[in-house]
């Protein structure tokens, strides 16, 4: 065990490195790493540029960056299997990291050297990393139901989890102890400075999966979940609540986003869930919804950054969604798309002068919503007559059907046992909508 000395000028080989390709689709700008490189974790680090460690399809892990200017620059770090790993910034400016597959921890100092130390524990595959009190680093060890401490002088320490643990979270709390997602055992547990286990909190389902947990700024501690599309949150008193996202699939990685909501991964898409538990509706981080958001985090210029893992692509006669091992993943800044309103494509037959449209919301953030207008009109003769109208307010990736009446001079015109037309348009308060033209009958016709 002891510290290697890779580089001591990286930074120089960073000012040379090619560009990465860029290209912007749908609400993310892209970046394209090189040579199979895939990211798995992301930091902001100084000036606006993104540090991150990754792998290569060939077999070594990697170290990079991409500047403000969009310059991507990429550093091997040598053999590794694959994993992911994990990186974190320290008060000192400098940048620490784990390699999961290769079982090794790193730092790259504030002048560009890296080092490399490999943790007591034999394959033990450290993952998430978090800069601690006292000038200390803490890493889990998924494989080895342990929790490493790097102290002030760069030695390590090991402190034992229950058997069965799987620790994959780890944040500081505002009490100055260690919050850890324990995925194996569905527990948060606390840990004190000194490495002492001093509470366990289980979870309310016993098959959760807790992964990610990161700081709010209530001063609780957020999780997610990978069992189920749910995120949770816990007080430094052991207080625990779990709020829906909307989707079916779990969520994997979680941030703390500069607009004060956390964004989180589910699948292929980011979502978003306010610190009151409000949540929005995940959007893909791409049109073709194809690539796995694979890291997450706040950037240095406050936009949100992720990284994507390998394209899927549907292959053979039973349709199993393969990964494309030889392409390279990206990074990316991710904007979610602005709320809009759908209507339904049919409404109900009128009964009673009523009938009733359904209305959805999609796109947005935490705690957005289509707010405006729903309107009913007919057109008579060269003008378009209003019959009814009444403002709504839905979240996003939420719905319901709305009524509207006919009045009377919508029913006289059924009552005569004519068809009715209609448009039906619901308009937003930024002045965008939908509208749609229906026939409306009176119910027992034909």
């Amino acid at each position: 065990m002891g510290w290697l000395a890779l580089c001591g000028a990286v930074f120089a080989m960073l000012a040379c490195a090619a560009p990465g390709q860029a290209a912007t689709e749908g609400e993310s700008t892209l970046t394209g790493l090189r040579d199979g490189t895939h990211a798995t974790g992301i930091v902001a680090g100084p000036g606006g540029s993104l540090w991150f460690v990754g792998y290569r399809a060939s077999g070594e892990d990697v170290l990079g960056r991409v500047d403000s200017e969009g310059e991507l620059s990429e550093f091997p770090l040598g053999p590794a299997s694959g994993l992911s790993g994990a990186i974190a910034a320290a008060p000192d400016g400098s940048f620490w990291f784990t390699e999961t597959g290769a079982g090794r921890l790193g730092r790259v100092h504030p002048g560009g050297a890296i080092e490399q130390l490999t943790p007591p524990s034999a394959a033990s595959e450290p993952g998430a990393i978090v800069a601690g009190p006292g000038n200390t680093i803490w890493f889990v060890e998924e494989a080895a139901d342990r929790v490493g401490r790097v102290g002030a002088g760069g030695g390590v320490d090991e402190f034992r989890l229950t058997p069965g643990a799987r620790p994959t979270g780890i944040a500081a709390g505002p009490d100055g102890a260690l919050w850890i997602a324990e995925k194996g055992l569905a527990r948060i547990v606390r840990m004190a400075p000194s490495g002492a286990i001093t509470d366990t909190f289980a979870l309310p389902d016993r098959a959760s999966l807790p992964h990610a947990i990161v700081l709010g700024p209530d001063d609780a501690l957020w999780f997610s979940d990978e069992s189920g599309p749910t995120i949770g949150r816990i007080t430094t008193a052991g207080a625990i609540e779990e709020f829906p996202v909307p989707g079916d699939g779990g969520t994997r990685e979680l941030a703390l986003g500069a607009d004060g909501n956390f964004w989180f991964t589910t699948g292929y898409a980011i979502g978003s869930i306010s610190p009151a538990g409000v949540a929005g509706e995940p959007a893909c981080v791409t049109s073709a919804c194809d690539l796995p958001v694979t890291g997450l985090a706040k950037g240095g210029d406050g936009a949100l950054w992720f990284a994507t893992g390998n394209r899927t692509l549907n292959a053979g006669r039973d349709g199993t969604q393969v990964p494309a091992v030889s392409e390279s993943g990206f990074l990316g800044r991710f904007s979610p798309p602005p709320v809009r309103v759908r209507l339904g494509k049919r409404a109900t037959r009128v009964d009673d002068g009523l009938t009733t449209i359904a209305l959805s919301c999609h796109g947005g953030s935490a705690e957005q919503a289509c707010r405006g207008w729903l309107r009913l009109t007919a057109k008579s003769g060269a003008r378009r007559v209003l019959l009814d109208q009444h403002r709504y307010r839905l979240g996003p990736a939420t719905g319901r059907r709305l009524p509207l009446l006919l009045g009377a001079r919508g029913q006289r015109t059924l009552a005569r046992g004519k068809r009715l037309r209609v448009e039906v348009s619901a308009s937003l308060i930024d002045g965008s909508g939908a509208r749609r033209n229906f026939v409306l009958r009176a119910r027992g016709r034909r």
